[in-house]
């Protein structure tokens, strides 16, 4: 009886420390494994960094279109009676057809060349 005494005693002993350990092992992996892998998931960092540079350049096209709209007010008497309004939607259409060529270009190159090319003729 004295050796299943021992054996007693000595589980009662190792048992605060096993359950101590079962349960830091619990939370690692139930708890900091999760936030972790949401805190480094390289599509959020991603995502995170394509919205700061946008905002950035939200912010600097802000700023462009101050200067623009200084300076033109600054020349609005040398336009020939030209609304600072309709110089803005022409500038919005130029922007948009500059997006519709990035756009082209990027997914088929040769298509946009023909496309410059047909352009050019046009004007000349």
């Amino acid at each position: 009886m004295r050796v299943l005494d021992n054996i007693y005693d000595i589980v009662e002993w190792l048992a605060v420390p096993l359950i101590y350990f079962i349960i830091i092992a619990f939370l690692l992996l139930f708890v900091v494994r999760p936030f972790f892998a949401h805190l480094f998931d390289p599509q959020r960092i991603r995502a995170a960094r394509a919205a700061r540079e946008l905002a950035e350049k939200e912010k600097e096209r802000g700023i462009e279109e101050k200067d623009n709209e200084s300076t033109t007010a600054d020349n609005s008497a040398e336009d020939d009676g030209l609304d600072v309004s309709l110089r803005r939607k022409q500038s919005g259409g130029i922007r948009k057809d500059q997006q519709t060529i990035g756009e082209i270009a990027d997914s088929d190159p040769e298509k946009a060349g023909e496309l410059v090319k047909q352009w050019l003729k046009k004007e000349t």
